[in-house]
């Protein structure tokens, strides 16, 4: 209505070549700063010497394998956690189980997004709080039913989660490390696990409330 059907058209056609994961282009996902996703994760992981003109002086690489590798390997675990999908969801989705389960399913759909998809900046990343949300009520509810180290274990991981993806807003001075290191996207990666937690805990807890 404001900016016409025509601009709106071309607007959203160049946000959609923007987030388009096929792409060869967006390989190297590291034009920015910000951004985080899975793609540039790995560019920084698995090239030596990425074209980020933003990098710090400090190493962060385990590998050096060319491009043509390198878009092999953002496939294959880009596929293997869309595949993971059939895990969360069974069949058939949205309709089955507990009212967590149909949480979990859309919590980790979300998670995907801006990890799956390049050019996805800070903001993309709330979409991780539908599943830090899930698994910290699995937690406060089953809490007293764990063991001491079961606590321990899952307390430490979800404060590990929290600060990962909250360093720009409670030590902002630092910003630069996180960035060039990719901090909030391992939040999000550890994020998944904690999910499968979930998912098997509550279908626990919701097969012995059927018995």
């Amino acid at each position: 209505l404001i900016f016409g059907h025509a601009y709106n058209v071309d607007l959203l056609k160049s946000w959609a070549s923007l987030v388009n994961p096929l792409q060869q282009r967006h390989v190297l996902d590291v034009e920015e700063r910000s951004f985080h996703s899975l793609t540039t994760l790995l560019s920084t992981l698995f090239v030596e010497n990425v074209p980020d003109q933003y990098a710090l002086d400090l190493k962060r690489n385990i590998a050096d394998v060319p491009l043509d590798l390198l878009a092999k390997i953002v496939l294959t675990i880009r596929l293997f956690f869309v595949g993971l999908t059939l895990y969360f969801m069974r069949w058939k989705p949205f309709v089955k189980g507990s009212q967590l389960e149909l949480l979990t399913e859309v919590s980790y759909l979300l998670l995907l997004i801006p990890l799956i998809f390049p050019h996805q900046q800070h903001y993309a990343f709330l979409f991780m709080v539908p599943a830090f949300a899930l698994t910290l009520y699995t937690l406060l509810l089953n809490y007293e039913t764990f063991s001491a180290l079961k606590k321990r274990i899952l307390v430490v991981l979800l404060f590990l989660i929290y600060i990962s993806s909250n360093l720009k807003l409670l030590f902002g001075e630092y910003n630069y490390y996180y960035e060039h290191f990719k901090i909030l996207t391992y939040a999000a990666l550890l994020l998944i696990p904690m999910l499968v937690w979930v998912l098997i805990e509550n279908k626990r807890a919701f097969t012995s409330s059927l018995k």
